[in-house]
This record gives C-alpha cells, sequence and structure tokens, in this order.
C-alpha cells in the first residue's frame, strides 16, 4: 500500500514538472504576477520529467495489478480488496497524462483570443521577427499576447516551428515602436531580433 501510494504520488510530481513551463506563468499570472521566462528553464527538462513519469507510472500499474502472494493457506482467508488503490492508480494516470499533453493545448488558457487567419489587411504594415525560446503553443500565445500590449501593433501571429513571429502594425513603425516590441518580448521570457 506505501509503495503504491509514494509512487502515484512521485508520479503525478513529475507529470506537473514535464509541463512546468506552461503551468508556472498561468499559476503566477493567476496571482497578477508576471515571470514567463523563469518557467521557460523546466522545458529543456521536460522529457526527462515525461520519462520519470512514465516510469513510476508503470511501477505503480505493477504494484497495484501483480498477483499478490498468497499469506495464509486457509480457503476462508480472501485477500483485502485492492479497489481503492486502483481507482486511485487511474485517477493519477488520467491527470499525469493532463499535465504531460498541458503544453500543447496550454494556448487555450492564456488571455486574448488567438487569430488564426491572416494577420495583414490593406491599412496595415506586416513585419517578421525572429524569436528563440518558443517551444510550445503555450508560447506562441504569450508571445502574441506581449506583442499585441505595444501600441500600434494591430496584430501577432507566433510560429514556434519557425521561431519567428509576423507582427501587423497600423502604420509603419518607428525605431522607438520596434524597440518596445523586442522588449515586450524580452519581458515575456523569449528573445526577439529582426531578420538580417
Amino acid at each position: 500500500m506505501k509503495e503504491k501510494l509514494i509512487t502515484n504520488i512521485g508520479a503525478l510530481f513529475s507529470a506537473v514538472l514535464a509541463s512546468m513551463c506552461c503551468i508556472g506563468p498561468l499559476i503566477l499570472a493567476g496571482f497578477g504576477l508576471g515571470g514567463v521566462g523563469m518557467w521557460k528553464r523546466f522545458e529543456e527538462y521536460r522529457p526527462v520529467f515525461m520519462a520519470v513519469t512514465i516510469l513510476l507510472i508503470g511501477t505503480a500499474f505493477y504494484f497495484t495489478y501483480r498477483k499478490p502472494k498468497v499469506v495464509c493457506e486457509d480457503p476462508c482467508c480472501t485477500p483485502k480488496s485492492n479497489r481503492f488503490n486502483k481507482v486511485m492508480l487511474w485517477v493519477v494516470t488520467i491527470f499525469a497524462a493532463g499535465f504531460m499533453a498541458f503544453p500543447y493545448f496550454s494556448s487555450a488558457f492564456v488571455s486574448g483570443a488567438r487569430d488564426s487567419s491572416n494577420i495583414s489587411s490593406k491599412t496595415s504594415v506586416e513585419m517578421v521577427i525572429k524569436v528563440e525560446g518558443m517551444t510550445c503553443s503555450g508560447c506562441e500565445a504569450h508571445i502574441e499576447k506581449a506583442a499585441r500590449s505595444v501600441p500600434g501593433v494591430i496584430n501577432a501571429k507566433a510560429d514556434y516551428k519557425n521561431k519567428e513571429a509576423r507582427i501587423a502594425w497600423e502604420t509603419t513603425p518607428d525605431k522607438a515602436s520596434i524597440q518596445e516590441l523586442i522588449k515586450a518580448i524580452a519581458d515575456a521570457g523569449y528573445k526577439a531580433s529582426l531578420p538580417k
């Protein structure tokens, strides 16, 4: 019983750590704080945390579903029910899977609607900037939100695969506006630069 509880808690804890790069900013935002970049450091360890989670859940399944040793030879002796442990194991497994998958659907939790349409219009000017440090759709949403906070920006569309963000401005931006945009993205925890 004790080793099952420990493996369940360990699996859930490592699953939370595997998605901390996306959960951390949401927790801080709930308290009205910033610091997205601080949590980004957990992303590089995500595969390790995911492997530990899977290993611990596998161990928990082994302990829960293995055939118990016969303690007594008496035919009246019945093994204890393992139903509670099985239910808890499946609950932990579902939560762990949700936490491990969280970086892939976390953009739905970042405030500000994401517009997937083409961001340019006849009255706007579009520019592409390079952004380093994006690893998932949650990162895209953070960058888009940071870019939209800059005066003059109409819309923003980040792409973590291409490591870039397309920014639509009301008018042609001046150097100060571009520097403000780069600073806003840096404050969100990412490195932005103009393409060469």
